[in-house]
């Protein structure tokens, strides 16, 4: 969640509220009926939007009829990796620099939340394996070198195959195939500069 507050609840007897910072993580398996609803805020707070991002990974066909389930952590129980004092990554799902997330994903996932101060430069192993995107919510990011440029928009965002078309485009979403750029053994990496 990044702003606001959300009240979740299921047939399954989980329920929860959370607000800036926090994360809810359901495995919907063989199915279950729940609703996510923004929480009504006392009148001199009606201003506040309920501002998160949601991300639908599909089960593995031995998962798909698992049963539901429903994981929470506050912004404070969320493990953060520090490789450099100029910036934090939230490490919600998968690893990054040595610490890894305490959520339970049945599909292999990397889900990371960078927090950076301008100019400053990270980079990130990725199993080769793996498909991936990078969401700029604010500010500009360079992904791999400083030629390919993104931007965060106020706008409907949509995908691109190489930094080079997201800085084209404008649209702050950088999607790519890291098998692209290792070999069959090895991780690839990718850089971040801000």
């Amino acid at each position: 969640m990044l702003d606001g507050h959300t009240h979740r609840e299921d047939f399954a007897g989980h329920k929860g509220t959370i607000g800036p910072g926090d994360l809810q993580w359901m495995t919907a398996g063989r199915g279950i009926v729940h609703s996510e609803m923004p929480v009504k805020l006392p009148r001199e707070q009606e201003d506040e939007r309920a501002h998160g991002l949601q991300l639908w990974i599909n089960l593995p066909k031995v998962h798909k009829m698992c049963e539901p389930q429903y994981q929470e952590l506050l912004d404070a129980q969320i493990p953060r990796a520090r490789p450099q004092d100029e910036f934090v990554i939230k490490v919600i799902a998968g690893d990054s620099h040595g610490v890894k997330s305490q959520i339970y994903t049945r599909t292999p996932t990397m889900f990371l939340d960078f927090r950076m101060d301008k100019n400053q430069t990270v980079t990130q192993t990725i199993p080769a394996t793996y498909n991936g995107f990078i969401y700029v919510l604010s500010g500009t990011a360079y992904i791999g070198d400083f030629n390919s440029e993104t931007e965060a928009k106020e706008r409907p965002t949509a995908s691109a195959k190489t930094a080079s078309e997201a800085a084209r485009t404008g649209f702050p979403v950088l999607q790519t195939n890291w098998a692209d750029h290792a070999s069959d053994d090895e991780d690839a990496s990718t850089s971040l500069h801000t």
